[in-house]
């Protein structure tokens, strides 16, 4: 890991991407194992397998370390790493064929379900499944990766407000099905 010149604080990730910039590739190596493992969570809640997934993470850090000149430090790393995985799910997600909703089985639960064998967590899964992708990307950056409104707006490409409005909607949403769920 990245520590100051004191040796007790963690570099920050846009002064090493000021060190990528400068051309250190242990700096980029180490961007790379600090964010590796949410963006792949984040990748996957995307495109639902863990394989593309993580095609879509060693792209998407190849593009930035391509484009590494281009990085604005006014805006966190994360946000533009999240902006970078969130555009190439996108693509993937238009050159699939459309899937007709009479085809989807039931989903398998993924390995980390499986691991963490939570009855609640299965639930609010199988419920977040049933959100739009706004809904399901917003809550997901703000309660799982803990962003701001203003870094999710600048992934989500909507304004501060919108966001704010997406999150109220999708809770509300969540909680109807949630209710829905336990009338049956």
């Amino acid at each position: 890991m990245f520590f100051s010149q004191r040796g007790d604080d963690l570099i920050d990730d846009n002064t090493i991407m000021d060190l990528v910039k400068g051309g250190n590739k242990k700096s980029f190596e180490e961007i790379v194992i600090r964010h590796r493992l949410r963006a792949l969570r984040f990748a996957q809640k995307y495109v639902k397998d863990e394989f593309i997934a993580e095609d879509i993470i060693q792209d998407s850090f190849a593009l930035i370390y391509v484009k590494r000149m281009d990085y604005n430090n006014k805006y966190s790393f994360k946000t533009f790493l999240y902006t970078v995985i969130r555009n190439k799910c996108i693509d993937y997600l238009r050159k699939q064929k459309p899937v007709n909703i009479d085809d989807i089985k039931l989903r398998t639960p993924s390995a980390e379900d499986i691991v963490m064998k939570k009855e609640d967590r299965l639930f609010v899964t199988e419920l977040l499944g049933k959100l739009s992708e706004d809904y399901k990307t917003a809550l997901y950056l703000y309660e799982y990766e803990d962003m701001s409104y203003k870094d999710i707006a600048k992934i989500m490409i909507k304004s501060v407000g919108q966001v704010k409005i997406i999150i109220f909607r999708a809770r509300k949403k969540l909680r109807k099905l949630a209710k829905e769920e336990y009338k049956c």
